[in-house]
């Protein structure tokens, strides 16, 4: 079995410790649990594992300057919705792609099923659904 390795990112680049405990006060509950399941899960696996710990980002740019070079392709995760509630509840989606795609909402809304009415879900939505703070966003909520 492969034996988890943390890499710990704290604060901006430059900045304090300090930046980085107050980014830690604000993990909710629900992050901390999904973070424990995660790590069990993958242990019962016997995957090898990193985590990279590093503040909320909100673009790629904010991102490379954060997570250090490793194998893999880069992605951004972008939690989208459709901004009109025709029939039933409002629909959401988890779009995981490479952090190099230009992602065209509309087009994209129109695959979907979902027209132009494609956006980026609201902070409270987030918070809601999946328990995470914008710039946080993670295919394993």
């Amino acid at each position: 079995m492969g034996e988890a390795q943390r890499q710990d990112q704290p604060g901006q680049p430059g900045q304090s410790h300090q930046a980085d405990q107050l980014h830690h006060a604000h993990q909710t509950d629900a992050g901390a649990h999904l973070e424990q399941r995660i790590t069990a899960l993958v242990e019962k696996l016997g995957i090898a594992w990193t985590v990279v710990e590093h503040r909320a980002v909100n673009t790629v740019a904010e991102a490379l300057a954060w997570v250090p070079p490793m194998d893999g392709i880069a992605c951004k995760n972008l939690f989208l919705r459709c901004t009109t509630q025709k029939h039933g509840p409002r629909q959401y989606w988890l779009l995981c792609t490479p952090f190099a795609k230009r992602v065209d909402l509309k087009a994209l809304g129109k695959i979907l099923g979902a027209g132009s009415r494609l956006s980026f879900a609201k902070e409270e939505e987030l918070m809601d659904l999946l328990g995470l703070h914008p710039g946080s966003v993670t295919p394993l909520a």
